[in-house]
């Protein structure tokens, strides 16, 4: 993911957290250009927080970084910008907040999580679409970047709406969107939305209910069966979404993906030049 981003912005500042590096993984880190490595501040939240696959600290982190930021990418690590094409998802927001996207596209940055666990299902949104996101001008400032394959009804756990209700019947019809890449802008309408986001992460039952299970049984039907599995932090923050915007995925999901990909490979290679030269 980083060297796909230093291939077109060469001078973003990233910031990559710590969840228990070795100590020669993080020196080799450090010699990558306009890149900050920052230990997860564990110690300042419940003791449950520290189960990484409850992934309670990813709102934790872009809060963390919104503190500072005026927006930030926040990108799981098989992110692949194809084309230099940030700009598009900006101007799905410029005619909210000029002056957001000016600093947007000057002070950017990319929040990069280190567990991989999310398959998707690359789907092909034309230029039309792009167009009509911006002309219409109905976006989120937290907006999903990635389509998926089943819906929210069907992997979110039912003790999650003990603490986020919703019409359950209105839920079967919606696509869960991927969580692992997202921009946001530290604006009241993204705010609003990371709050929940937060608040759930550090409710022990909210986010993480009792028999919570990542891994999924799907059957033909992916959207009205019964959950076999709850996808946490993806779940959540769809969950507040589609409530927020009444059931309607067209508003917090940027439907052009011909910018990016995802891929989890590791067989890769990679330029270190681009990542180790800082005069580029």
């Amino acid at each position: 993911m980083i060297s796909h981003v230093r291939r077109f912005w060469p001078k973003h500042p990233i910031i990559f957290y710590d969840f228990g590096l070795k100590p020669s993984t993080i020196k080799d880190f450090k010699k990558i250009c306009n890149l900050e490595v920052r230990t997860f501040p564990f110690e300042k939240f419940p003791p449950y927080v520290k189960n990484m696959l409850e992934y309670r600290w990813k709102p934790l982190a872009m809060a963390l970084v919104l503190k500072e930021f005026k927006s930030i990418w926040y990108m799981d690590s098989s992110i692949r910008w194809l084309k230099p094409e940030m700009y598009k998802y900006y101007d799905m927001l410029r005619c909210k907040h000029p002056y957001v996207i000016s600093i947007v596209s000057k002070n950017v940055s990319l929040l990069q999580t280190l567990l991989l666990i999310y398959q998707f299902t690359h789907q092909a949104i034309n230029f039309r679409k792009y167009r009509n996101a911006v002309s219409n001008c109905t976006k989120s400032e937290y907006l999903l970047m990635n389509g998926n394959y089943h819906g929210i009804y069907s992997t979110t756990n039912f003790g999650t709406y003990d603490f986020l209700p919703t019409d359950k019947e209105r839920l079967k019809e919606v696509t869960e969107l991927q969580a692992g890449f997202a921009l946001i802008a530290r604006t009241k309408d993204a705010m609003d939305t990371l709050k929940w986001y937060v608040l759930c992460a550090l409710e022990k039952e909210c986010m993480a209910p009792k028999n919570s299970s990542i891994k999924c049984k799907f059957g033909k039907d992916m959207y009205h069966a019964e959950p076999t599995c709850h996808r946490f932090d993806q779940s959540i923050i769809n969950l507040i979404l589609t409530n927020k915007y009444n059931f309607t995925t067209s508003y917090y999901f940027s439907q052009y993906t011909s910018a990016f990909a995802v891929r989890r490979s590791a067989t890769e290679k990679i330029d270190l030049t681009n990542l180790t030269n800082c005069e580029r």
